[in-house]
């Protein structure tokens, strides 16, 4: 009986995001877009070691030959191939940005019109989720987090049809966050905040989505 009241109370979140009814509605675009994996993989992988950033690495490590042997060592600290490591290490943590879920999408086709996926009031519990996760020492959902992250990524697309899942993730975050309020009011009137907006931005989401 637990587990149908727990699974029950996380459908009631999925549904109150826009973003998860979005995924529904445009499942013919959602699947045309998976179905061009192949070529966005081929094309990211492109990107990596382009002609223009490995020559652009050169040019500016050659820029510095004439400061003589200090400007040869920071050039060559500084400009290298690991740049290229480090550019994409920043470049795999800006999927896992909060502000793409819980703010405004893509601002494209590829998310609800001017709707956050995600509830905006469920970001202080998204926090506090991570938080709990953390303290609870429950690393295999941060692992999980990591691996769905890496497929938009290694895509090179961050639009909500790779990053759904990790929505989804994310949401079930944000229940763990209010399911650990200490206070039951202050976790009830937390819940009716949600509700309560919830179903405002999903009305918004299929009124904009629909019309």
């Amino acid at each position: 009986m637990r587990i149908t009241n727990n699974v029950r109370h996380l459908l009631l979140f999925f549904v109150l995001c826009p973003g998860f009814w979005w995924g529904i509605i445009n499942s013919t675009n959602v699947f045309r877009e998976i179905g061009k994996s192949p070529h966005y993989f081929q094309g990211k992988l492109g990107s990596i070691y382009s002609y223009e950033r490995t020559e652009r690495i050169k040019a500016t490590k050659n820029a510095n030959v004439d400061l003589g042997l200090p400007g040869r060592l920071v050039g060559g600290f500084f400009f290298n191939e690991f740049t290229i490591v480090v550019d994409e290490f920043f470049d795999l943590t800006s999927f896992l940005s909060p502000r793409f879920f819980f703010q405004a999408g893509d601002g494209s086709l590829m998310s609800p019109p001017r709707t956050e996926p995600i509830p905006l009031v469920l970001f202080p519990a998204w926090v506090l989720g991570i938080i709990t996760i953390v303290r609870k020492k429950n690393f295999g959902l941060l692992k999980i987090l990591i691996i769905l992250v890496f497929i938009p990524y290694i895509l090179g697309q961050k639009n909500l049809v790779f990053l759904w899942p990790v929505m989804i993730l994310y949401i079930f975050i944000a229940r763990e966050g209010i399911m650990n309020i200490g206070n039951i009011k202050t976790k009830n009137n937390y819940l009716h905040l949600f509700v309560v907006y919830g179903v405002f931005v999903v009305l918004r989401s299929f009124y904009l989505l629909l019309r």
